[in-house]
């Protein structure tokens, strides 16, 4: 299986940095929208996706275009 930790990298360094599928990815940003796009999500074809994020968090994290994408 292959993993993807983004980390905090924004959406443009990750797509530049992978350029294969990839099993499981730990979305960048807590769910944020720098961090992953439809794109991004179209490019690494991920099976799983894991999010970590507080509940009712001040930065609205996941946002909802994000879980969209998925």
């Amino acid at each position: 299986m292959s993993f993807l930790f983004a980390g905090e990298a924004k959406t443009s360094l990750v797509s530049a940095a992978c350029d294969k599928t990839v099993d499981v990815l730990k979305v960048a940003h807590h769910g944020s929208s720098v961090g992953t796009n439809a794109a991004l999500v179209s490019k690494l074809k991920p099976s799983y996706a894991v999010i970590s994020c507080g509940a009712d968090n001040s930065y609205g994290h996941p946002h909802k275009e994000v879980l969209d994408a998925f």
